[in-house]
Formats: structure tokens, C-alpha cells, sequence
């Protein structure tokens, strides 16, 4: 496995951007350099974040699946539930059963810029009018 790879979520940034005026999630390692495909969802990048950090981790692996059942009501019912267990792990114990935050918002800076220039284009315009 080479070094450099991120083996821990907190290695790892989750960005969002434009790409050919459309919105993306990727993953940067901590140098800033893209380590995942563009993806179309910030689900998406949840799902591809999980898929990357089981295929990277070197230990025994206990989990079979990759899908947390806390997530979808109808997982939690195929399974017998205790009640104190459920209480205390709702969110999950690995860092990948949370939720991911978008750490860096490139859209938005990207997207303010689109709208001046169309509202430059607009004023420009309506000032030869």
C-alpha cells in the first residue's frame, strides 16, 4: 500500500465543487490532493468514503458489510433489537457511521463569481439601451 494514502477519515477532507457548471463532491487527502473520483452526491461520497476506507484498512476486518443498518428503517427491522445496545450506539462507533461534512465549499465561491459576471453582462446591457 503506498504511504502517502489517507487510512483514517480525519485523514481526509470532503470538498465541494464545480465541474462543468455542475456540483461535485470529491475527497482530499491532507495535502490537498484529490484522492477520489468527482462524485454526484454528497451520499455518493459517504458511500465511496466507506468503500475506500475498508478496502485501505490492513487489520481484521469484523464487519462484513459496508451499509451501517441504523441508517435505513428497513435494515433495523430484519435484525433483532436489543434495547440497551440501541441506545447506546444510534450514530455508530466508526468514524465512517457518521455523517461526512463538507470541510471545503469551492461551489459557492464559484457560483458568486458566475452570478457577477452575468449580472456584469446583464448591466452592461442595459446601459447600450
Amino acid at each position: 500500500m503506498d504511504a502517502q494514502k489517507p487510512i483514517r477519515s480525519k485523514d481526509m477532507t470532503l470538498v465541494k465543487d464545480m465541474n462543468n457548471y455542475r456540483i461535485v463532491y470529491y475527497w482530499n487527502d491532507l495535502k490537498g490532493e484529490q484522492i477520489s473520483p468527482d462524485l454526484h452526491s454528497k451520499s455518493a461520497a459517504e458511500e465511496w468514503r466507506i468503500e475506500y476506507l475498508q478496502t485501505v484498512y490492513e487489520g481484521y476486518q469484523r464487519r462484513d458489510s459496508t451499509v451501517d443498518r441504523r441508517l435505513y428503517e428497513h435494515k433495523r427491522s430484519q435484525h433483532p433489537r436489543s434495547a440497551n445496545v440501541e441506545s447506546l450506539f444510534q450514530v455508530g462507533r466508526r468514524s465512517t457511521d457518521r455523517g461526512a461534512r463538507v470541510e471545503q465549499d469551492l461551489a459557492a465561491e464559484k457560483l458568486e463569481s458566475l452570478f457577477s459576471l452575468y449580472e456584469t453582462k446583464d448591466d452592461n446591457q442595459e446601459g447600450r439601451g
